[in-house]
């Protein structure tokens, strides 16, 4: 603890700033497809599915890596797994820029996906290293934005930097990722670097008790209340701008720009959920969390039915409301935990239900909508939309048996303590 508090704050934030751009460009990395698809289409001759397998394939990977890359981090420390995220993201993003087919443009997702699955856990376990836990609110309440602030910045990028009259300048959105990863590597390299590596959890040496982390219910009903939460968020902000074209017919350019407000919106909500979050009493968080799966619901089942004049509001009004279940989920998955020494096996679960959320939203909801039509994606949102709700109430009233053990518990020690 001393070691951190010797840290200066601005060495400290210099830094967590560079660690939290970084994910944004990891962000736009896993997010690029969704404004690049009316480009990928025309150039490689692929349909709506190909590009739902695009988007899958960044998370297959971190399906696999998910839950043991947490012990795997504990052990050697977070940074040297960073710096190997960074150049197998940036591997990734050059291969995919010299693609000339889809099977070679799959494969580089995949190695993007290596990257990716060990950099979001790698991250924030890195950040938090460098703050006290009185003082992390405001630099983890930015870091869970990264997602949503990537997808952002790839979408106006991706205006900037394509000609939409020719599909092949696709190409020109990977080249820039490739080239600002490896500048942001370079940077982490020289200024990131811990005062003293993270120690092994007391018994590490023993062997970590990742069995009794995985029998934990409570995390397993959030999780999977946030996978189908991400089915949901993976779906309606890869098909967007399809939607936007294809139904409503606006210019893809438009469509893009649209979407971007969808996403500004969410970062927007992203710091008002960390506001909501800070006054919220422990207690009475797994029920904000109940709140806004059933609104998330809402707005997931209304992705695909708007008219032209409802886009912005629903952009606007649909983008603050996503952010609070990732950032009330962040918040609550440490809770689950039994206890303090299993916190990473319950953040390597939520990367596990997130990632299993996205690669399912990816493979099914491009051939749901080529073979099956907008209608029958809207019925498979309203289907995903129930089962988060379903999930968070069992995660609620789990939670509150949780948390009625652990005061049982504690009560006798209080009172010998008193006597």
């Amino acid at each position: 603890m001393n070691d951190k508090q010797n840290v200066s704050t601005g060495r400290a934030w210099l830094c967590a700033l560079i660690i939290i751009f970084s994910g944004f460009l990891f962000g736009m990395m896993i997010k690029k497809i969704a404004g690049t698809a009316a480009l990928l289409m025309p150039a490689l001759g692929v349909g709506p599915s190909s590009i739902g397998s695009l988007v899958s394939a960044i998370s297959v990977l971190c399906v696999i890596m998910a839950i043991p890359i947490g012990g795997v981090i504990a052990k050697y420390g977070p940074r040297k797994f960073v710096l190997a995220a960074f150049a197998l993201a940036a591997l990734g993003n050059i291969i995919g820029a010299l693609s000339t087919s889809q099977e070679m443009l799959y494969v580089s997702r995949i190695i993007e996906g290596a990257g990716f699955g060990i950099f979001a856990p790698a991250a924030p376990s890195l950040i938090a290293s460098y703050f006290p836990p009185e003082k992390r609110g405001l630099p983890m309440g930015i870091w869970s934005t990264y997602v949503g602030a990537g997808a952002f910045l790839v979408l106006i990028l991706t205006n900037v930097l394509v000609d939409f009259n020719e599909p092949n300048t696709w190409s020109n959105v990977w080249w820039f990722i490739a080239i600002a990863l490896i500048i942001m590597g370079v940077l982490f390299f020289i200024f990131v670097r811990p005062e003293e590596p993270q120690k092994p959890a007391k018994g590490a040496e023993k062997g970590h008790p990742i069995r009794e982390g995985l029998k934990s219910l409570p995390t397993w009903l959030l999780v999977a209340s946030f996978m189908f939460y991400t089915f949901g968020f993976i779906a309606q902000t890869t098909f967007m701008p399809t939607y936007l074209k294809t139904i409503l017919g606006i210019d893809p350019a438009m469509a893009n720009i649209y979407t971007s407000i969808l996403t500004l919106a969410m970062i927007i909500g992203g710091f008002v959920a960390g506001a909501v979050l800070k006054k919220t009493k422990p207690e009475n968080k797994p029920r904000l969390f109940l709140i806004f799966a059933v609104l998330c619901g809402i707005v997931t089942s209304l992705s695909f039915v708007y008219s032209v004049e409802m886009i912005i509001p629903f952009a606007v009004i649909g983008g603050l409301i996503m952010q609070f279940v990732p950032a009330i989920l962040f918040a609550n998955a440490p809770d689950t935990a039994p206890r303090p020494a299993l916190i990473g096996v319950a953040m390597g679960i939520v990367s596990f239900g997130q990632n299993l959320g996205g690669l399912t939203a990816g493979t099914f909801s491009g051939s749901i909508i080529e073979n099956l039509g907008w209608g029958m994606m809207t019925a498979t949102l309203i289907g995903v939309a129930v089962c988060s709700v379903i999930f968070a109430i069992a995660y609620v009233f789990s939670m509150k048996k949780r948390m009625a053990k652990d005061s049982a518990a504690q009560a006798p020690a209080g009172e010998a303590a008193a006597e």
